[in-house]
């Protein structure tokens, strides 16, 4: 094996001479480099069966290339205008730069590491914690890029968000009205929420820190899968549209981790809003995964016996909706949703802000940043029946999003800067939070009279109240 591989560097070696000067010199640094091959190649999702990768050594990625196996060995040099094998996946020259970059910011913690220092990694978690919803792709792209290095960070962050979030709204629950004096309290809300979104994004997109909390909780026997489940319901119960959605989208991204407790679950349920969010979860995995979709669709749709007739009315009402939006003429359809609402949205909102510059910038946004634009609004998922429908319409687009297309392009940061935090844009974010689980109060009852005291004494005796019962009251 040795050999094999010393000849393969050899081989390499030898057609180096087929590049100009730049281009050999970035060959010969990547050879040197095995750490960068290797974080490139675990970040191209190669096809199963792929075994050698070119990696595009100019812009146009026509050429020349790197050829490399699957495990980061070094084969071959190939000249501009030589032709790569027709089935031979290419690591573009524009994610080569961009990679590179990450993997050089990786290098630069670890060395303030070594010396102490931790000042980037404390500003870019205050950022997280701080920002709300002005945070960007290129904020986005810069968080992820700590994710080899961070990545259970982002997971205690998540979870600790998650608990802030519900504490601050189970408080702000017991208040008559959200006033002046609850101020600090609605404003870490607002903080918890936008943390949380933010956290469920980042570990979604590099999710090797979360599949292993998940796995050292899988050998607790009464955990087993309900961490799973917490965390898609948690994000359902804000009330909020793009939370929950988000949730579901995070079981897409991890299928495998996601599919058998929330069957679970689904099956177990005799809570409506649990049977929702559950369910919006599966179908989003099928959504995103077509091998799960008959699964999904037979496991829906087989109503589950109840003592509840309601909740067997909606498990049958749950499932039917489900497995149409599979159909492929509808699911077609669907996926044009979010993009039609989104355009009104912003039709409806740059005739209220009546700001040219901005009314520029919103109608040079791409179809896909109008979306983002429009999940990070407080729509309810419990208003009404077009709330809780809109959420089904909605999956089969958010389903397939990456992580980063849930944020606007840097160049629309001034969109998010026009909703700063106030208490009344923060108390819109808490209102449908508020509804999905009001605070359940006792009816006024009325207190029994007492008698009078030199009335007949109630139980009987024929003496005054105030000279038998009352004594011993």
């Amino acid at each position: 094996m040795e050999t094999y591989r010393t000849n393969h560097a050899e081989h390499f070696l030898t057609r180096v001479d087929r590049l100009d000067h730049r281009q050999a010199e970035l060959a010969l640094g990547l050879y040197r480099d095995a750490a960068l091959v290797e974080f490139l190649l675990k970040k191209a999702k190669l096809p199963g069966d792929a075994e050698r990768v070119a990696i595009s050594l100019d812009a146009g990625d026509r050429g020349p290339y790197v050829t490399v196996t699957r495990k980061g060995e070094f084969v071959t040099c190939l000249g501009e205008g030589m032709r790569l094998h027709a089935d031979q996946p290419v690591v573009s020259h524009h994610s080569l730069h961009r990679l590179g970059s990450q993997i050089d910011a990786l290098r630069e913690i670890l060395e303030d590491a070594k010396s102490g220092k931790s000042r980037r990694s404390d500003e870019l978690i205050q950022r997280v914690l701080e920002a709300g919803h002005v945070v960007t792709q290129g904020d986005f792209d810069e968080l992820i890029a700590w994710s080899p290095l961070m990545g259970r960070l982002y997971v205690q962050g998540l979870l600790q968000a998650l608990e802030l979030l519900w504490t601050s709204l189970l408080r702000l629950r017991t208040l008559k009205r959200v006033d002046q004096r609850a101020e600090r309290l609605l404003q870490a809300h607002w903080k918890a929420l936008w943390a949380s979104l933010h956290f469920t994004m980042l570990v979604g997109d590099q999710s090797d820190h979360l599949t292993q909390w998940f796995e050292r909780l899988d050998t607790q026997e009464t955990m087993r899968g309900r961490a799973r489940t917490s965390l898609i319901l948690s994000l359902w119960k804000t009330g909020l549209l793009s939370w929950g959605l988000r949730g579901a989208w995070l079981a897409a991204r991890l299928p495998k981790a996601f599919i058998k407790p929330l069957k679970e679950a689904y099956s177990q349920t005799q809570e409506p809003e649990e049977l929702r969010a559950y369910g919006a979860a599966l179908v989003a995995i099928g959504h995103r995964h077509k091998r799960y979709r008959k699964e999904i669709t037979q496991f829906v749709q087989r109503a589950e016996s109840t003592d509840d007739q309601a909740m067997r009315e909606l498990r049958a009402f749950m499932g039917n909706l489900h497995a149409k939006t599979y159909i492929p003429g509808a699911r077609e359809e669907l996926l044009q949703v979010p993009i039609h609402e989104a355009n009104l949205l912003i039709e409806d909102l740059d005739r209220e802000v009546d700001d040219p510059e901005l009314s520029q910038l919103l109608a040079g946004l791409s179809d896909q940043a109008k979306v983002s634009m429009m999940l990070s609004l407080p729509l309810s998922l419990v208003g009404n029946k077009d709330d809780f429908g809109r959420s089904f319409f909605y999956l089969p687009s958010v389903a397939q999003m990456e992580a980063r297309d849930f944020y606007l392009p840097d160049a629309a940061r001034p969109v998010l800067l026009t909703r700063t935090y106030h208490p009344n844009l923060a108390k819109k974010y808490l209102d449908p939070g508020l509804q999905a689980n009001p605070q359940v109060k006792p009816a006024p009852t009325r207190a029994a009279r007492s008698p009078g005291r030199n009335e007949p004494c109630p139980c009987g005796s024929g003496k005054k109240y105030k000279r038998c019962c009352a004594l011993s009251a």
